[in-house]
């Protein structure tokens, strides 16, 4: 399971932004096929798709994906041992899925071997401009989160770390802990750290203050699980990859998104 996070934008031609209330009803109204019986144009192809659209109160989710109607299988002739190819006709939508958060202006896209999730935000962007006349913009959000930018913005309960020796430098209280693992020759120092969703993980000066001064620095690799500060959406991020999914609401989101 491999998310990829996106900010968005959904503006008209004169760059207003569309309000967020009005999102999901537009996704929505962009399903299927047009008027006309035709899927959308995406490069040179009318087998562009949005389905299975579902509404949960402020955030929404659904499928995007591509018509195939024909395919290669490969043929086999046990009597010669020769293999070919040949197409044969086929009714099938290759599709990833996503949820979409309007109120803060952020999609995340499954990324899937069968339609990777950069391809299907091009080809939604395809659907919302040829079914609404909107622009729908996306960008990759691909920087990794310093530890204490986190505990400031979410509730923190769980932080991996990886640690390496420093060279050159780095803050005091980061430097003491690289000092420590020295005098017992630690080359790298893997673990992590819990807290609670009552009572989060804070940067009092303590041990994971340690790791984000290491981090800062470039000698560390953090990740950890957050909830938002009204509880209601958890997050996880990994290195550079950032993971979203919802606790409340999202049963079917999750029966589609997880494999």
């Amino acid at each position: 399971m491999h998310y990829k996070l996106y900010r968005y934008e959904l503006a008209n031609d004169e760059n207003e932004e569309i309000h967020p209330d009005r999102h999901f009803k537009l996704f929505d109204n962009s399903k299927g096929k047009d008027d006309l019986g035709r899927f959308t144009e995406y490069r040179g192809k009318k087998n562009a798709v949005l389905m299975h659209i579902r509404h949960y109160q402020y955030d929404f989710i659904g499928l995007v994906g591509r018509h195939s109607t024909e395919r290669k299988v490969t043929v086999y002739d046990p009597g010669e041992d020769l293999t070919s190819q040949v197409d044969v006709d086929d009714d099938d939508y290759p599709n990833t899925a996503f949820v979409c958060f309007p109120r803060i202006h952020v999609i995340a896209c499954l990324d899937r071997a069968t339609l990777r999730a950069d391809t299907a935000m091009s080809r939604l962007h395809s659907i919302i401009r040829h079914r609404q006349k909107l622009w729908f913009n996306v960008t990759p959000i691909t920087e990794s989160f310093d530890l204490r930018k986190a505990t400031q913005r979410f509730r923190l309960v769980d932080v991996t770390f990886e640690l390496w020796p420093v060279n050159p430098h780095t803050e005091d209280i980061g430097a003491k802990l690289d000092e420590s693992s020295k005098l017992d020759h630690i080359k790298k120092l893997n673990g992590s750290a819990h807290g609670a969703i009552s009572e989060p993980l804070t940067l009092n000066g303590g041990f994971l203050t340690a790791v984000q001064q290491l981090q800062k620095s470039g000698h560390a690799k953090v990740g950890f699980k957050a909830y938002t500060q009204d509880k209601k959406l958890k997050l996880r991020f990994r290195s550079r990859v950032a993971l979203v999914y919802s606790q409340t609401k999202m049963k079917e989101c999750r029966e589609r998104m997880l494999e």
